[in-house]
């Protein structure tokens, strides 16, 4: 709710000029703004989108679903950014010449992007999905998930939301069926004084009049965007308001909500890029290592074959003798009488050492004194 204000503020008449791909659920529409330049929206389904100050590099070769987007949104007027009712849905109208188109990013569940045509048309997507309720794939009309409880209800829509999930913890409930996501439900909890773990079945009416009262309570909090901050000052969170679940904690304020979130993620993002060339570059250096090791050991080796082939080469009619005068007694005699003969004995100035079945010979030279 706080992000898409902003984004409206911030984006509202500005052109989309290019679409990038970066990774499959990860994308960055390169904006233009009249007053502020070029600016990169990044989208990161189901996490994050905000406009962003930091260098996100693009890939050389566009994907696909890129080069369709950028046929569609190139020169696009982005005429108002908004979320339906309480979900995870942000809607970019967009208008380009007489034409009328709907972006839409679901940032819940796995995430999906859908661009539609004034009909409500799909006319390019990032993933084909199907449930019982809902089919959205190409040239079908989009439909939005079946409607979820949304404060402008009123408490008795969120009292019999609240009371029909009986067994669950009231965190969970506050969480998943009411669609509030972990942090705000239990900071509602917090708030109401309420322990998170009991069931929703043993909340009195008044607990759950409180839960809703604080409910709207938190909702009509002026912004304060902070990055809460570990005791070592890592960032550990990014949130609109300031949250009674982190009292206490180390935090860094924000002049709006989108500059924190720009901050949190594109830090985050960057660092891990880092050390993935830093991995690179070390699992590189341990390659050259490893190579270096084997190069050294490859030239002791051809040292030595080279100093064995000189030596064969120098003393060949010895060995050639030798060889000779063992193989002719071999085609009248047995292996043992070969051995008992040679084995041991010095001729032709080697000293023979083994010899075996297979016709393997050792030898070893013994210098003249």
């Amino acid at each position: 709710m706080h992000l898409s204000k902003e984004l409206d503020g911030l984006l509202r008449d500005s052109y989309i000029e290019k679409v990038y791909q970066l990774e499959k659920k990860k994308f960055k529409f390169k904006i233009r703004h009249r007053s502020l330049g070029n600016l990169s929206l990044i989208l990161s389904l189901p996490n994050f989108i905000f406009l962003s100050s930091y260098d996100w590099k693009s890939p050389e070769k566009p994907s696909a679903l890129a080069m369709r987007l950028r046929k569609l949104l190139k020169g696009c007027k982005i005429k108002k950014v908004e979320q339906h009712d309480f979900e995870r849905i942000l809607i970019f109208e967009l208008e380009k010449k007489e034409e009328r188109l709907k972006l839409i990013a679901e940032l819940f569940s796995k995430g999906n992007l859908f661009l539609l045509d004034e009909s409500m048309k799909i006319i390019a997507l990032l993933e084909r999905q199907e449930w019982k309720h809902r089919k959205l794939k190409l040239n079908e009309k989009y439909e939005f998930p079946p409607e979820s409880f949304s404060p402008s209800k009123g408490y008795d829509a969120f009292k019999e939301r609240l009371r029909s999930q009986k067994k669950r913890k009231v965190v969970v409930a506050l969480a998943k069926d009411l669609n509030f996501g972990g942090i705000l439900a239990e900071e509602i909890c917090m708030r109401s004084g309420i322990d998170k773990s009991r069931s929703v079945d043993e909340l009195s009416l008044d607990e759950v009049q409180s839960l809703y009262s604080v409910l709207l309570e938190i909702l009509s909090l002026p912004t304060n965007p902070r990055i809460i901050l570990s005791n070592e000052n890592e960032a550990i969170d990014v949130v609109p308001i300031a949250f009674k679940i982190y009292e206490g904690k180390k935090f860094k304020s924000f002049e709006n909500f989108n500059s924190a979130l720009d901050e949190f993620f594109s830090k985050k993002e960057l660092a891990m890029v880092e050390k993935e060339k830093l991995d690179a570059l070390e699992k590189l250096l341990e390659r050259k290592k490893i190579q270096e090791n084997l190069i050294k050991e490859y030239e002791s080796k051809l040292k030595d074959l080279k100093l064995k082939a000189d030596f064969i080469y120098q003393h060949l009619h010895e060995i050639d003798a030798l060889l000779s005068e063992i193989r002719e007694m071999r085609k009248s005699s047995s292996l043992s009488e070969v051995k008992e003969k040679f084995v041991g004995k010095k001729l032709y100035g080697f000293k023979i050492l083994s010899l075996d079945e297979s016709g393997e010979i050792e030898i070893e030279y013994e210098k003249s004194s």
